[in-house]
């Protein structure tokens, strides 16, 4: 989900880029100023000890470090959509099979995938749900998968 509101975050940047440059319209440039308090809070609402599978980073490791990480996270979100880029490791995901209740073990159709997002992907994410979740919005009929 963050990916695609990032996507979405950067093409309305480069929109009202184009549009300031030839200053044929009046699009508002899409803010994306994060503060340092801001990203503290989101990462005060990551949950504990939840780890990502790919790096073996931890929340915990974002929640008990420096305030000073908060500060570059913050730079990192507007240097994303300026650059119209998403770095790899935080589209990067780990699939782990997980039975499904009291079933046999060895079929293999009796497994469902859980997938570890990263967790840069989960604070980018609630920075994004923070910020910006009065201009995003679901359908009342959108529901389940």
């Amino acid at each position: 989900m963050y990916y695609i509101a990032l996507l979405i975050l950067i093409k309305l940047n480069s929109v009202s880029t184009h549009s300031r440059i030839a200053n044929t319209s009046a699009i508002d440039t899409v803010s994306v100023n994060i503060s340092a308090v801001e990203v503290g809070t989101c990462v005060a609402m990551l949950k504990c000890h939840k780890n990502d599978g790919g790096t073996g980073l931890n929340t915990n490791h974002f929640k008990y470090a420096s305030t000073n990480l908060h500060y570059h996270v913050a730079l990192l979100l507007p240097a994303v959509v300026c650059y119209g880029s998403v770095p790899n490791d935080f589209l990067l995901c780990t699939t782990i099979p997980m039975p499904k209740g009291n079933t046999n073990r060895a079929v293999s159709g009796n497994y469902r995938g859980i997938t570890l997002s990263s967790v840069f992907g989960r604070l980018i994410d609630l920075l994004i749900l923070h910020k910006y979740s009065d201009v995003l919005g679901t359908y009342d009929l959108q529901f389940g998968f």
